[in-house]
């Protein structure tokens, strides 16, 4: 893969990172939710919506 063509995947992986929701894979939402209040990261009452609303 030559420079062209590492630059534009690289802005491609920018991109797709920017979208308004993230792309869990099955079953990591929930774990890594719980975990970050678990660490006391997040409030107790914090839903996935108001996490995958964080920028």
């Amino acid at each position: 893969m030559n420079l062209v063509d590492q630059k534009k995947k690289a802005a491609e992986l920018v991109a797709f990172m920017k979208q308004d929701v993230p792309v869990w894979k099955p079953g990591s939402d929930q774990h890594h939710l719980k975990r970050r209040k678990r660490k006391g990261h997040l409030p107790d009452d914090f839903t996935l919506d108001n996490y995958n609303g964080l920028s």
